[in-house]
């Protein structure tokens, strides 16, 4: 290896580690489609299917399934599943993931309040809510807009950071 290649995969690597570590519940449509651009822009991101149709479709994608660490060390859990399903996700992830992990759920129509978690909380909420009609889990979000909330400063700047990486645009509410 030439200090050049060297350099460069050092760059890489420093790029790559500078990028909130994501575990998205559910690898439905909108799932996917944001794994799969989150992946290609160099993001660790990890996926936990709630079904085995997912779980195959998130493997031939080449999406990792996530695991009791990846939980563990998510900086953003982002909850892709039914409106409905939310509260009833979060309760069957929140003991795993780290304390400091932010909630994220992908509803156009829902609050924050959604999580069910203690308004007190400290726990950081937010929302990414991609403004694009996707009708497969291949489907690219680049020239499309999300919505963005968030309760926290800083994970509002990696859902901003998110959008960047998705060539979205970003509307904040």
């Amino acid at each position: 290896m030439t200090a050049r290649t060297a350099k460069k995969k050092k760059s890489v690597a420093k790029k790559v580690s500078s990028r909130p570590r994501v575990v998205i519940i559910g690898f439905g449509r909108v799932g996917g489609a944001i794994s799969a651009g989150l992946l290609e822009a160099g993001y660790p991101v990890t996926t936990l299917p709630r079904s085995a149709e997912s779980v195959r479709r998130a493997v031939a994608m080449g999406v990792a399934l996530a695991d009791h660490d990846d939980l563990k060390r998510a900086q953003l859990c982002i909850f892709s599943v039914p409106d409905a399903a939310i509260p009833a996700a979060v309760s069957l992830v929140l003991n795993d993931l780290g304390t400091d992990t932010a909630l994220i759920h992908c509803s156009g129509a829902l609050t924050l309040s959604a999580f069910g978690i203690e308004p007190k909380s400290k726990r950081p909420l937010g929302s990414f809510h991609p403004l694009a009609a996707i009708s497969d889990p291949t489907d690219l979000l680049e020239g499309h807009s999300a919505a963005v909330a968030s309760t926290n400063s800083t994970v509002k700047s990696m859902l901003l950071g998110l959008a960047k990486a998705l060539k979205m645009d970003t509307i904040e509410v």
